[in-house]
């Protein structure tokens, strides 16, 4: 079976507009939101994984930070919810499309990904999902930036500390001389019962751990008055390549906690937007 050179459009009609002119508007006004971003010039910025009619405030505060921006690639890393494999997926395509039109794939940098370690695999799974939040990034990259970008898709099959090191050590080696945005789709569940005025301590807690990198506790059992799982792999890869890249600064620009049904129950979910900033130059005395 001949791979699949294109990945077309899933979510649109359903998580966000599939009209083209409909979708630019809406993400027009969405980062139109910000008049004022709250950080400057991220190289790292944490998105939520979530439609656009749910999350339009925390994509509004994420992406004004890059507005204007000039990359040459952007590296998406997402985890995949609704099919396991026991590898990290980088698109074996050659483009990826939006309503607004296709983005071409760095297949020079899917290259060296592929060579830094023997669980990075060229692969289209995990990129077909309904679930795949990479797709509801690119009408935001494509209205923010600066045309002319490629991406880097990358999908996470299995959110195991092992396969999570493995990628950040692969985008500490390779990124940090690169002109990339990195955009990391991330959220976090809590249980269902704990009070959502006491969310806002689990927030401080978690700024603390990404900012003095302590975030091992997410592929533990031990998560008493912790949030409880998630997509929890990529904030550690993000914790550990802001170290890497040198952009040390963390904003949490919003967070909004939401209680929401799913077919295996309720979860009271948090999204997150952050970004990750140079750490201020200190004057010498």
């Amino acid at each position: 079976m001949k791979a699949v050179s294109t990945r077309k459009p899933i979510a649109a009609g359903t998580l966000y507009p599939s009209d083209p002119e409909v979708l630019k508007a809406q993400v027009t006004e969405i980062l139109n939101r910000v008049k004022t971003p709250a950080a400057e010039s991220p190289k790292l910025i944490v998105v939520p994984q979530g439609s656009f009619k749910d999350c339009a405030d925390l994509y509004a505060e994420a992406y004004s930070t890059v507005v204007g921006k000039h990359v040459d690639t952007v590296v998406l890393v997402a985890y995949s919810e609704t099919e396991f494999f026991n590898f990290i997926s980088i698109f074996s395509g050659d483009d990826y499309h939006s309503p607004l039109g296709s983005v071409k794939i760095d297949y020079l940098m899917r290259d060296e990904f592929a060579d830094e370690d023997d669980d990075i695999f060229v692969s289209d799974k995990g990129h077909f999902n309904k679930d795949s939040f990479i797709e509801l990034q690119l009408p935001f990259l494509q209205v923010a930036l600066e045309p002319g970008f490629k991406i880097l898709p990358i999908v996470i099959g299995n959110q195991s500390k092992e396969f999570c090191d493995e990628l950040s050590n692969a985008m500490g080696e390779i990124l940090p001389s690169r002109n990339v945005l990195i955009v990391i789709c991330a959220d976090m569940i809590s249980d269902p019962t704990h009070p959502v005025d006491e969310i806002s301590v689990l927030i401080e807690d978690l700024k603390v751990e990404l900012l003095e990198h302590k975030t091992d506790h997410f592929f533990s059992r031990d998560l008493k008055n912790k949030f409880q799982s998630g997509a929890f792999g990529p904030l550690h890869i993000a914790a550990k390549v802001s170290q890497m890249i040198n952009y040390k600064t963390l904003h949490i620009l919003k967070t909004q906690t939401e209680l929401e049904k799913w077919d295996n129950g309720d979860h009271q979910v948090t999204y997150f937007s952050m970004a990750y900033t140079r750490t201020p130059k200190v004057r010498q005395s």
